[in-house]
């Protein structure tokens, strides 16, 4: 296994939110009721009083539904995002199964640190009624600065194999170049989780005042922003060390077997 990319939560496709509300509505015992209603008329009742019942049936289900929709798209909504949030984390929590299996566990380590940091952070913005905005954009980069932190571990990883297999081959300048690479690579992953403990930090301390402060939509725009510098400028750092270094670099997941069973080179 390699990194898995983790989609991020918002925005929430439309078809999805659709599908959602279609299989609430349909599997509903209000709309069940509809059908058995018109069943039985058409077994009881002569046909004209039949399509009456019927009719009316449906149009009282429609009715009812018609006022229920904002509740049942919020439901919806919030199934999707319990589901991607789940499928997040169980992808992350087996990039640090298999970063352990490397040997690489200060690496499974900082990842296991920035999932906890990511469940804390989302349980606070899910907590807060009604969802903003706001919200959603700071949740969108949370799920962006994982992915882009996993993605750093894994190459961190790779590096760090590299190294050790090729020790006699690469000269020095090669091998000082790596070091290089997987310590800036380091020095971004530390940044990033430092960006997300204040994230958090500022969303508890948000969510535990009883009234609102006027300055926290200030303080959360300055999270946001630092939060995307971090996310963007790890993935620059990466794509560069990729596209310059990448040639010395083997990867990990295609040596899994062999790697697992070896220690782990020193940084």
């Amino acid at each position: 296994m390699s990194h898995r990319e983790l989609p991020p939560t918002f925005p929430i496709p439309k078809h999805k939110i659709l599908w959602e509300k279609l299989k609430t509505i349909s599997t509903s015992p209000v709309t069940w009721a509809a059908g058995a209603t018109s069943a039985t008329s058409g077994i009881l009742l002569n046909p004209a009083a039949a399509i009456t019942t019927t009719a009316a049936s449906f149009i009282g289900a429609a009715a009812w539904w018609k006022g229920k929709l904002p509740e049942v798209e919020e439901r919806a909504i919030r199934r999707l995002i319990l589901e991607s949030n789940e499928y997040q984390n169980d992808t992350l929590s087996r990039g640090i199964s298999q970063l352990q299996k490397w040997k690489c566990r200060d690496y499974a380590d900082k990842l296991s640190e920035f999932l906890h940091l990511k469940k804390k952070s989302e349980y606070i913005i899910h907590a807060r009624e009604p969802r903003t905005p706001i919200d959603e954009n700071v949740e969108t980069l949370i799920d962006t600065l994982c992915n882009e932190v996993s993605r750093d571990l894994f190459k961190m990883a790779d590096i760090r194999y590299t190294r050790r297999k090729k020790r006699k081959r690469l000269n020095k300048s090669s091998n000082q170049e790596l070091i290089n690479n997987q310590v800036e690579l380091g020095k971004r992953v530390d940044e990033a989780l430092k960006a997300l403990r204040d994230t958090h930090a500022q969303l508890q301390a948000s969510f535990d005042r009883t009234l609102p402060d006027e300055g926290d939509n200030e303080l959360l725009d300055q999270t946001i922003q630092k939060l995307r510098e971090e996310a963007d400028l790890a993935a620059r750092i990466r794509h560069r060390i990729e596209s310059t270094h990448g040639h010395h670099i083997e990867s990990l997941n295609r040596t899994e077997t062999t790697y697992s069973s070896s220690t782990s080179v020193s940084e």
